[in-house]
């Protein structure tokens, strides 16, 4: 539909001879067709023979040679034959090319209108957009930003749950007693003491036990603050979506740069300062902490403590008196123990009217092996109990 052949130089065939056939279509059909035409010769060229006698031989040349076509040949026939083509594909091609043009015109004008007015004080407007993306990003993490988020947690509270709910999970899978069993524990207690038979449990096996257990929160809490850096990152680019990002993007890109360096940058700083927090615990074991007490409890309760000490200071006192006498005295002193340690059906630990906080089983206070779970912050009371069992077993 796009092709027109064109014959030239119809003047220089030999006697005897015509393109009827080719003109006709019959040799090589064409959609559009076949027009030929007469060409100006280089001597006609040379001899400066005129445009319009060169239309006037052509003219005499068709007719005489092809009547019967001669009116759909010629140089004059071409030149309205294409201008007739040329404008059918005007008129096919103009309303889709208006179209096309109108979207780009209103594309460009809705993104001449976005730049806004033309900028006079240039630092005076970086700071407003910096000002601005700062504040959008310390909205987003208070909660107060405009856009919030309907879809998924983001910014403030995804932070938020990664502490309450990723962190305390990790915490709570941490189960104190892991990796520590009664072999270990006399392990440590006789390597501690080296050649000397042990006569009371040493400190510092104590100290390595419970420093071991400690070490495993290091891992959870390093990986919080990596969930953490990652939602701050995620913040950058929730707040780049502002007008002005889209007027300067190179500026967006800066500042998306900057604020990335700097949250990698205080990365490690902040691993290092989670490091030293679990350093600090671990070098320094405070038995003076209040879930100590619990552990102090039990051991006066098993081993009798005070009552051991009133039972020998009344025996002493009693030498002298009879044998009824000395045996309503360890009467007493066994009636004083029972009431030290008592059981309830929901086999929670009273001492003294004292209701223990953490769950223990029959197997604590009868086997050096604790098969009970406790929370994570008992920990250390835990082993501390575990030692006082095993230095009575002494």
């Amino acid at each position: 539909q796009r092709t027109l052949a064109v014959l030239t130089k119809l003047d220089l065939m030999d006697r005897g001879t015509d393109a009827y056939d080719v003109l006709c279509g019959r040799v090589i059909p064409v959609k559009l067709g076949i027009i030929g035409v007469v060409n100006r010769s280089q001597e006609d060229i040379h001899k400066k023979k005129s445009i319009d006698e060169a239309l006037r031989y052509e003219s005499a040349f068709l007719q005489k040679t092809y009547p019967s076509i001669a009116n759909r040949n010629g140089t004059q026939f071409l030149a309205k034959t294409l201008n007739r083509l040329l404008m059918y594909h005007i008129r096919d091609c103009l309303p889709s090319l208006k179209t096309r043009i109108n979207q780009m015109v209103s594309h460009f004008q809705t993104l001449i209108n976005s730049f806004g007015e033309p900028i006079e004080d240039k630092g005076r407007l970086l700071l407003q957009i910096i000002t601005k993306f700062a504040s959008n990003y310390c909205a987003t993490i208070e909660g107060t930003a405009k856009n919030i988020e309907v879809s998924e947690l983001c910014g403030g509270a995804r932070i938020c749950y990664i502490f309450h709910e990723t962190f305390a999970r990790a915490l709570k899978s941490i189960k104190p007693l892991d990796n520590l069993t009664t072999y270990d524990i006399l392990t440590a207690i006789r390597n501690a003491t080296g050649s000397k038979p042990a006569l009371f449990v040493p400190e510092i096996s104590f100290e390595l036990l419970v420093k071991r257990q400690i070490k495993r929160l290091e891992d959870p809490s390093l990986r919080c603050v990596e969930l953490v850096h990652e939602e701050l990152q995620r913040i950058i680019q929730h707040c780049g979506a502002q007008q002005e990002f889209i007027r300067f993007p190179r500026l967006h890109e800066k500042i998306v740069d900057v604020v990335t360096h700097l949250l990698r940058r205080r990365l490690p700083e902040t691993n290092l300062m989670v490091e030293n927090l679990v350093g600090i615990e671990l070098a320094y074991i405070n038995t003076k902490h209040p879930d100590f007490n619990e552990a102090g409890i039990i051991h006066r309760a098993l081993t009798g403590g005070d009552n051991i000490t009133n039972t020998n200071q009344i025996q002493h006192k009693s030498k002298h008196d009879d044998r009824n006498n000395d045996q309503s005295t360890s009467g007493k002193s066994s009636s004083i123990n029972r009431t030290l340690i008592q059981r309830n059906d929901g086999n929670e630990l009273h001492v003294n009217g004292i209701q223990s906080s953490s769950h223990i089983s029959n197997t604590t206070l009868t086997s050096p092996t604790i098969m009970s779970m406790a929370p994570l912050g008992d920990a250390v009371s835990i082993v501390f109990m575990i030692f006082i069992r095993i230095e009575l077993l002494h």
